[in-house]
């Protein structure tokens, strides 16, 4: 009697399916920095996809395989300026560490002494104030940060942009501002499309800003609405703004920076 019952208990079982969870933290390869907003999905299902938040954390779940029979599942990660990783999972419910390494061939036309800061700023990877920290002192990476904006060419510093490091990028851009160029605008728009932060240090704090916010704020001194003055506010008719966005241009960052917040 005992074996009647055991025997379509373990058929039950066999025909039961389960949800294959593969959750873990996605990090950058050379710096070991969490990675935000990269993408994990199936080849075969590219439409459910699961994104890291910003601490580089994902957790993806698919209803596969049986009780007694788990398949392999094949994810792959993408991220903009990163190479494109697959990765094989066979464990149940495992956690695990992917670490996406960049991809720097749309860069190979930088100088190398440029390339050489570029590669400092990323290693740290933070923004700072001129001065910082209970002594008052000024960081090297301000320095970097300054150099680059001063010493790229207009045509490395639009390159930059791309770079995966929010440093990286921020430099670019307030370079590219700096020098009053035409592209300003629509890079700062493509940016608040983008979902990446950065830890910005000033004074005795620090904490992490979405960049498209840092450059709309901190660089090109507009405010958000019902957000305390940037430092930087511009005022009308003010001569010294290098660029001006649209009323419609800063409408539709607002719009994004605000729902990239709510998100969170």
């Amino acid at each position: 009697m005992r074996k009647l019952i055991i025997i379509p208990f373990i058929i039950l079982l066999a025909g039961c399916t389960y949800n294959l969870q593969v959750e873990g933290y996605v990090m950058d390869g050379n710096t070991s920095a969490a990675l935000e907003g990269v993408r994990a999905y199936q080849e075969q299902s590219p439409e459910i996809i699961e994104q890291s938040d910003e601490v580089g954390h994902f957790d993806y779940q698919v209803e596969s395989g049986t009780f007694f029979f788990s398949p392999e599942i094949k994810l792959v990660f993408e991220k903009e300026g990163y190479n494109r990783l697959k990765k094989t999972i066979s464990n149940r419910n495992a956690e695990v560490e992917i670490k996406l390494e960049k991809d720097l061939r749309a860069f190979s036309s930088i100088r190398q002494e440029v390339l050489d800061t570029v590669r400092e700023i990323d290693s740290d990877n933070f923004i700072s104030g001129g001065i910082v920290g209970i002594a008052g002192k000024q960081p090297l990476q301000f320095e970097r940060c300054a150099w680059l904006r001063t010493h790229a060419t207009d045509e490395e510093l639009i390159l930059l942009i791309k770079y995966p490091s929010g440093a990286v990028k921020i430099s670019a851009f307030e370079g590219l501002y700096q020098r009053g160029r035409k592209e300003v605008p629509q890079i700062m728009l493509e940016l608040s499309e983008e979902n990446n932060r950065v830890y910005y240090l000033t004074g005795c704090s620090g904490y992490p800003i979405q960049i498209a916010k840092y450059c709309f704020t901190e660089i090109l001194g507009y405010d958000l609405p019902g957000k305390p003055s940037s430092p930087r506010r511009r005022v009308p008719g003010d001569l010294s703004a290098k660029v001006d966005l649209s009323q419609k241009q800063k409408e539709a960052i607002i719009q994004n920076i605000e729902t990239r917040e709510q998100r969170r």
